[in-house]
């Protein structure tokens, strides 16, 4: 998409121009913002992964209470435009774009996530801090095995390929929280704290949850 002799920005400019792209004049200025944060985002990220460092961003987004669904909507778009059609990523045409839109949608009051949400618990949040940035001893070999299992499990159930990365992309998370903020494996776990745990790593968005669900 981009020309030579223009820079990505000005090739951006003329792509959100495009009558195609159906992106008016007044919304252009918060897709290049939030190219730009999502950019920021990314150089601080310590995830090796562009992709699993892009769903962060947009976990990281959504957990935003003052940011509307429309709003979360966008930002997705303006990235996808970005990497796509101005950096041509590799990553960014396998990028499950469609699901992580589909995550941001609101549900109703009495739909089954709201409830479970809401539901009172004598948990405490834990808000990020340094320690998160901290890999936890045979961190990389844990995730790794964990991972492989999974896969086999979700293949051999022929799932789809945007779920399996869904769920990969969960577990990864979940085992690093285990490691990191409660110094153990998650195979250590017992049931009753593997189920507390996954209320704490849940974005406080509904709709993320319930993604891998309509995909399979």
């Amino acid at each position: 998409m981009n020309t030579s002799g223009s820079s990505p920005e000005d090739a951006y400019f003329r792509l959100l121009a495009d009558p195609k792209a159906r992106v008016s004049e007044k919304a252009r200025p918060y897709y290049f913002r939030r190219v730009e944060q999502w950019q920021q985002f990314c150089l601080e990220s310590e995830n090796p992964s562009p992709a699993e460092a892009t769903l962060d961003f947009f976990h990281r987004l959504s957990a935003d209470s003052e940011l509307e669904d429309w709003q979360i909507r966008q930002a997705v778009r303006a990235v996808e435009l970005w990497t796509r059609q101005i950096e041509n990523r590799v990553w960014a045409a396998d990028f499950d774009w469609n699901g992580t839109i589909d995550q941001a949608r609101s549900l109703e009051q009495d739909h089954r996530t709201v409830l479970r949400d809401n539901l009172p618990s004598p948990l405490r949040s834990y808000p990020p801090g340094p320690a998160d940035r901290i890999s936890a001893p045979h961190e990389t070999e844990i995730i790794a095995e964990l991972v492989a299992e999974c896969t086999n499990i979700i293949r051999r159930q022929r799932k789809a390929v945007a779920t399996e990365k869904t769920y990969v992309g969960w577990l990864k998370r979940y085992i690093r929280f285990c490691l990191r903020r409660l110094g153990r494996s998650p195979l250590d776990l017992p049931l009753e704290k593997h189920r507390a745990v996954s209320r704490l790593c849940r974005p406080r968005t509904p709709g993320f949850g319930e993604h891998a669900k309509s995909n399979s």
